[in-house]
């Protein structure tokens, strides 16, 4: 099931909240190992928790998001001109 956590924001976009995939949640408690997605640029990470300490995200190391711009970006051509 997901869920909407707040308690992270996305380092990519910084979305909050985000999204946790998780088997069972009981009492807003969740699984190491949960999946955790942005749902706006869709960076993933995995829900930690050691049994000492609360839980948190390790985010996925941040790729380079690829966007185009056609007024930025010099090397396309116009069709339709």
């Amino acid at each position: 099931m997901k869920k909407e956590i707040d308690f992270t924001d996305c380092p990519v976009c910084g979305c909050n909240p985000v999204e946790i995939d998780t088997l069972e949640a009981r009492d807003g408690y969740f699984w190491d190992g949960d999946i955790v997605t942005c749902p706006e640029c869709g960076h993933k990470g995995n829900f930690n928790c050691d049994g000492v300490s609360e839980g948190y995200v390790e985010w996925d190391e941040e790729e380079e998001i690829d966007s185009f711009d056609p007024d930025l970006d010099t090397d396309w051509t116009d069709f339709d001109e």
